[in-house]
């Protein structure tokens, strides 16, 4: 961008959004709630009590003052009263703030003309200019005033009585009702405070039901749930409690992003962003325009031509947020975690990324999907290892020390800072191949997401493009698999010329954008989608598509596939409630606009709705982008330039170690990107401790700065790393590493473009030892190796039990088999080997060593048993 735009930045993270312009989501919970004030306006009132509940900054001041206009439109006076540690205090300072405020909304709305009543409360309110109108109400007799004055004056009376209260409260809605006013309704915001002051809690039960036309919404956190479970509590089962929680709706999100700007600017927001603000928010309000805010600081000052997240962008972020919260203890904090080992950050978002979690829940989340059934054995290990990290994390200030859950100190901004930077230096850049659609981050997008990675390890391939469609209610969503194949359905007429109809047709066309944007290359699609229910809250579903490549895909069984995975499902509690597969033909982005025509499509925008409008604006400005930009002399293609992992494996494949070496190093000295020199340091480490080049203290050194550069996949470089480890017969080093890089696995899912070795015991049959493994099965091979590192350090029980672990999560593992058959035989009881031996000369081997092995011991056994020894005789 040549010049800056000068326009004032319109996000404002920091303040409660008023403007009703620009306040987005929140449908349900509003019309909930005017539904129950609506009742106060009737002609038999009845008086609403309402608990609004939320965690911090998820937007319940906003939503009050949206209700501001509801009460407006029922002609109800709404008082909005901050609560405060003092006014919460003292009954005579809780009600000097409402009754206040009461009389000062009621002088704005040009009720209240005497104000002897309010000045004897102790502040002055600015008489309204222009001629006084002879029919409005005078208030000059309110006991409250007089008798504060006379608090004040003499630190009596003792006690404020309700009845001062009540005859107040009446008296003054008494005039609201002359002047045309259904009633008064107070919101009490951050009402949690309120739940150790008893007695103002009486007296507001007290007053409210003898004043008449009175309602009350109290907002507050978690906290202020007691209030109306508790049965000591005066409002007992009186609450209607409405839960505020974050947006789930990607609409939701999409608005909250989009509403601050333009039109013009809206089409510069990629649907890929706005996905990342889902993710990087999750699906928190304030925090969406915390990152718009930081978008759009860089795009005024010129920074970017466009309005998507960079991760210059969230650099930007975490700057904002440091310097908003200079408390000192904070800004230690914010020093620790800068200063974290890449395994130490990656554990500690994982440990605390929900607030308040269990550490049930996280070992239960952790867990799910990742082998092929649930292990207890798995699972306590977790537990175990946890438990040691959050002691070192508390240790260093980083968690609070509670027995049952894992919480990050220094509340929503260490939080918030903690994920920001963890995005920062886990990936270095902002992938293309995100997973679009999925909505924020919640534990049951997370296990859905392992529910898919667990389907592509099965089919043995990895799918292109993936979407992860959140529905809250499911209501009138109909069938989501025969939705699926309408929205191809129209797809198809629109590629052969034809504009269908129909009510949802606009919609699923935006749908079919989403998906043509993420495709590399138009071509044949295999569709695999599901439909997936949280069963801890049946009201939840995801909508799950997984598209690949059809010259890649085997033909499908996909009730052998599904029976694989619904016990998996069921441990996890999610419902697979439906599912299918089918052939789709993908166009590309130029192609699908071509086919729609522009006059169709500018038609088909008038109509639609604001964020489906918006999808289709920016795909539309998106394609014309790329079709005016010119590509620049010399330009590659993006993989090749960037690490081209193949040509490295290619040469060591072939033995060409040396090749494989001075490749890596050639393309180290190209790149500059962080996330991909990490990952070149990790291969380069990989080869530099095989057996050929055996450079194990320069292995170790890049091995180390793969880690330091936060590669992506740590578990791969702690596994390597472990594997130098035990080489030099450092055992008790590997296995904490070895620990830490099972505590970062959460799936089966092979990394197809890395090796991994890993040790067997020796055996008296001259089998070999090490061996190497592609693609790379972490959990495999973390399992094999801390078996052999244990029956180095500690002995053959343990080693035992480690692999009876890794059985009981993967029972079908070759190699896990394989190794505890070894095992056998380094105790010299080729009895116990033998059947497992027999056992997988029944399989397809993954590595034609194993099979010779079998060859060997069979023939070693048959031997034995044609030739037995002779009995010694005892002399």
């Amino acid at each position: 961008m040549d010049t800056p735009n000068l326009r004032k930045n319109p996000y404002d993270w920091f303040w409660p959004v008023v403007d009703a312009n620009l306040f987005a989501g929140r449908r349900e919970e509003l019309e909930t709630i005017e539904k129950e004030i609506a009742k106060l306006a009737d002609a038999r009132p009845i008086a609403p009590m309402i608990a609004v509940i939320g965690e911090r900054r998820v937007g319940k001041t906003s939503l009050l003052r949206q209700i501001e206009r509801i009460c407006n439109k029922h002609r109800l006076l709404s008082v909005l009263t901050s609560v405060t540690d003092t006014i919460a205090a003292d009954p005579w300072y809780f009600w000097q703030e409402i009754i206040s405020k009461l009389l000062f909304a009621a002088q704005e709305a040009g009720i209240l003309l005497d104000l002897e009543a309010t000045k004897r409360l102790g502040f002055p309110i600015p008489t309204k200019e222009g001629p006084v109108q002879a029919d409005q109400p005078v208030m000059d007799d309110l006991w409250f005033s007089k008798a504060y004055t006379v608090h004040i004056e003499t630190s009596g009376p003792p006690g404020l009585t309700n009845l001062i209260l009540a005859h107040d409260l009446k008296t003054i809605i008494d005039s609201l009702l002359v002047a045309g006013y259904q009633g008064v309704l107070f919101m009490l915001d951050e009402a949690q405070i309120l739940t150790g002051a008893q007695e103002i809690k009486q007296q507001v039960r007290y007053a409210i039901q003898e004043a008449g036309r009175c309602g009350v919404i109290f907002a507050g956190t978690s906290q202020l749930g007691s209030m109306f479970t508790e049965p000591s509590e005066p409002f007992f089962g009186q609450a209607r409690v409405v839960a505020l929680k974050n947006f789930t709706d990607p609409d939701d999100i999409a608005q909250c992003a989009l509403l601050p700007l333009s039109d013009d600017e809206c089409r510069l927001m990629s649907p890929m962003t706005v996905d990342y603000l889902a993710r990087l928010s999750q699906g928190k309000p304030n925090q969406i325009r915390l990152i718009c805010q930081g978008i759009y600081d860089r795009y005024i000052k010129g920074g970017q031509d466009d309005l998507n997240i960079t991760i210059d962008v969230l650099d930007d972020v975490l700057d904002i947020l440091a310097a908003a919260f200079q408390e000192e203890k904070l800004r230690t904090r914010v020093d620790t975690i800068r200063r974290l080992s890449s395994v130490d950050l990656e554990l500690l978002y994982n440990m605390t990324r929900y607030p308040n979690w269990s550490i049930r829940d996280i070992v239960d989340l952790d867990e799910s999907f990742r082998g092929e059934t649930k292990s207890d054995l798995a699972a306590a290990r977790r537990e175990r290892n946890l438990s040691q990290k959050r002691a070192d994390f508390i240790s260093a200030g980083l968690m609070v020390e509670d027995s049952d859950r894992y919480i990050l100190s220094g509340g929503e901004f260490l939080s918030l800072y903690l994920r920001f930077w963890h995005e920062v230096r886990r990936y270095g850049e902002l992938s293309r191949r995100l997973v679009l659609g999925k909505g924020p981050q919640t534990p049951f997008g997370e296990k859905v997401e392992k529910l898919a990675r667990s389907l592509a390890y099965v089919l043995e391939e990895s799918p292109e493009v993936g979407r992860f469609i959140f529905h809250s209610y499911d209501r009138g969503e109909g069938n989501i698999i025969e939705t699926i194949k309408r929205r191809f359905l129209i797809l198809d007429k629109l590629m052969k010329g034809e504009l269908p109809k129909g009510r949802d047709m606009p919609h699923l066309l935006s749908e079919c954008f989403d998906v043509c944007q993420l495709i590399s290359k138009a071509g044949l699609f295999y569709l695999l989608c599901l439909s997936v229910r949280n069963l801890e809250n049946p009201r939840e579903l995801m909508q799950v598509e997984l598209y690949f490549d059809s010259d890649q895909m085997r033909t499908v069984d996909l009730l052998s596939l599904f029976n694989l995975v619904n016990q998996q499902a069921y441990d996890a509690k999610v419902l697979i409630e439906g599912y299918d597969g089918f052939l789709v033909e993908l166009p590309d982005l130029a192609d699908l606009l071509n086919a729609i025509g522009v006059p169709s499509l500018d038609d088909l925008l008038a109509k639609i709705g604001m964020v489906d409008r918006w999808r289709l604006a920016s795909i539309q400005h998106l394609v014309q982008s790329r079709e005016g930009a010119k590509e620049p002399e010399g330009a590659t293609d993006q993989d090749e330039a960037k690490e081209e992992p193949g040509k490295w494996l290619a040469l060591y494949a072939k033995r060409d170690e040396k090749g494989a070496e001075r490749y890596l190093i050639e393309k180290l000295q190209e790149t500059q990107e962080r996330h991909i020199q990490a990952r070149l340091y990790n291969d380069l480490g990989y080869i530099r401790c095989g057996p050929n080049l055996k450079n194990i203290p320069l292995a170790k050194k890049n091995l180390q700065t793969a880690l330091d550069l936060h590669y992506l996949h740590l578990s791969l470089t702690l596994l390597n790393l472990s594997y130098t480890d035990i080489d030099e017969g450092e055992y008790e080093p590997a296995v904490k590493t070895i620990g830490e890089a099972l505590l970062l696995t959460f799936s089966r899912l092979e990394i197809g473009a890395s090796y991994l070795r890993f040790i067997l015991p020796e055996n008296h049959l001259g089998f070999k030892q090490r061996w190497e493994q592609h693609p790379a099965n972490v959990i495999e091979a973390s399992y094999i190796n801390l078996a052999y590192a244990l029956l180095k350090s500690k002995g053959y029980q343990e080693a035992f039990d480690v692999l009876q672990e890794g059985l009981s999560l993967i029972p079908s593992s070759i190699r896990l088999k394989h190794a505890l058959a070894r095992l056998y035989l380094f105790r010299k009881r080729a009895d116990l080997a033998k059947p497992i031996y027999e056992g997988l000369s029944r399989t397809t081997l993954p590595d034609s060593a194993i099979e010779l092995e079998i060859k060997v011991f069979s023939r070693g056994l048959r031997l034995t048993k044609e030739r037995p020894r002779k009995k010694r005789h005892k002399s």
